[in-house]
């Protein structure tokens, strides 16, 4: 990725951000990563243990605009992970949700507008998708503002392994309790692996045009499966739907089929329907093709 000189990366310190910068200081040697965060202990932790002068890490809030700002001059690139991410959170706190997920992307647009920065990157969610949800809905008012302003988002799946995965939940609960809890027997999900979730980053910062929505195919997941997979012999407890969550995702819905166009290992959607629309149908959990519990358990040991 020697077309991008400089980074800026909100949220960082997350479970994505450090996947991404590990990924880029193995590949490239003259570069700078902003990464921009407010979480201090994190940061502390992620620069004692990359060490690393290419790295510039910087305390700053998303809803700080003028700060955003100052830090994005002279930079290439801006990739905005920042978000109130779990949905429980942001069912018991809308009116953070969109002060982080709505205001604070603002800020991101404004400050990329005004250094004049052409390759922003929003990293979006299935969630967003017909939303259920307060986390779902500020997402999808997120990635209108990008698409708005020829900027390009990027819809992902479950990011497997990541702090707010059920992956290493289950992992811990087969270790500290008998039992392992999931919502509904039926539950889906479409998982991606950070490190695919980075190299699908990449390539879409060397290829966008601005104002798209890319969607990397991903297998499926029945998570009754996955948690059989985690840990074989442990019983399963069934706890129901949260407030705001869906048995099923979906990547793209109906409406959006007739902007969809498809390629190998991905699809890309376009912010007006297509005389060469590709799609027939949604992209949604339940109908996608399911990994077996053999599979999951090599997917997940190899994470």
């Amino acid at each position: 990725m020697s077309i991008v000189m400089k980074i800026l990366l909100t949220g960082g310190t997350g479970s994505f951000g450090k996947a991404f910068v590990s990924n880029m200081l193995k590949r490239d040697k003259d570069f700078e990563i902003v990464i921009f965060s407010r979480n201090e202990k994190n940061q502390l932790e992620m620069e004692k243990e990359l060490d690393d002068s290419r790295l510039n890490f910087i305390i700053g809030d998303i809803q700080d605009k003028n700060s955003l700002s100052h830090y994005a001059e002279g930079a290439d690139a801006v990739i905005h992970s920042a978000a109130l991410k779990h949905i429980p959170t942001c069912e018991k706190n809308p009116a953070e949700a969109v002060k982080t997920n709505i205001l604070g992307s603002m800020n991101v647009i404004s400050a990329s507008i005004e250094n004049n920065i052409k390759k922003v990157v929003f990293m979006s969610t299935d969630k967003a998708v017909l939303p259920t949800s307060t986390y779902g809905a500020t997402k999808t008012v997120a990635e209108r503002l990008f698409i708005d302003k020829k900027f390009t988002a990027i819809r992902f799946g479950n990011l497997a392994g990541s702090s707010g995965s059920v992956i290493p939940l289950f992992q811990k609960q087969s270790l500290t309790q008998d039992y392992l809890t999931v919502t509904d027997d039926k539950m889906t999900r479409f998982f991606i692996s950070l490190n695919d979730a980075v190299e699908f980053m990449i390539k879409c910062i060397n290829e966008m045009q601005g104002g798209e929505i890319y969607i990397p195919k991903m297998k499926s997941i029945e998570i009754e499966n996955l948690a059989r997979a985690i840990a074989p012999d442990t019983p399963i407890v069934y706890t129901g739907l949260r407030p705001g969550e869906k048995l099923h995702e979906s990547m793209f819905n109906e409406y959006e089929v007739p902007r969809i166009k498809e390629y190998s290992d991905h699809y890309i959607m376009s912010s007006k329907p297509l005389e060469d629309a590709q799609c027939e149908d949604i992209y949604s959990s339940d109908k996608a093709l399911k990994m077996t519990v053999h599979e999951i358990k090599d997917f997940v040991d190899n994470l």
